[in-house]
């Protein structure tokens, strides 16, 4: 269920919204998309430098070079008054149809090719992974001193989906593991 940047919402949306907290650098950024959003949008650094250099340009975002000793410089982008409008226009704006590419779904569709064995053992492999995000979701809500409402209830939302999601898979094991 996670988005890849360009497709949909854009990267520059999320990341202007990141910048409207604080100025950042690139790494900090990647950081809170792994921290954040891993199950709701993926950016890489092969994706996030892009667009901020393309931000820059566009006036979104300034680049501040700060020299550090023994160090690389880093770069720290803070957003602009032009950013803020465009970010502001993307949260006026209306909501995107969910867009959803989920391999796992596509393969079951697809059942009817595999053996119950390879069916089950894709089961097992998601009900694995949802139990890894359903401990990342669980472990960020319990930082809710630092959510406001409606962040808390997107991770209250997403733990949710995904507790209703691991016994749905659950209960597929075992029919699947009967019908072998």
């Amino acid at each position: 269920m996670t988005e890849k940047v360009g497709e949909g919402l854009k990267g520059q949306d999320v990341i202007l919204g990141l910048l409207m907290e604080k100025a950042r650098t690139g790494y900090e950024i990647k950081q809170e998309f792994e921290s954040l959003f891993p199950d709701f949008f993926v950016a890489t650094f092969g994706t996030i430098y892009p667009t901020l250099n393309k931000m820059e340009k566009e006036k979104y975002i300034t680049k501040e070079v700060i020299h550090q000793e023994g160090k690389p410089s880093k770069n720290v982008y803070a957003i602009t008054e032009k950013g803020k409008e465009v970010f502001y226009d993307y949260l006026k704006s209306p909501l995107e149809q969910k867009m959803i590419r989920f391999d796992f779904f596509m393969r079951l569709y697809f059942n009817q090719y595999i053996t119950s064995e390879e069916l089950v053992k894709w089961i097992d492999q998601e009900i694995e992974q949802t139990k890894i995000t359903l401990q990342r979701l669980e472990e960020t809500i319990q930082r809710s001193d630092q959510w406001n409402e409606g962040q808390l209830f997107c991770w209250e939302l997403g733990i949710k989906i995904n507790r209703i999601f691991l016994e749905s898979l659950k209960e597929a094991r075992e029919k699947f593991s009967h019908s072998s």
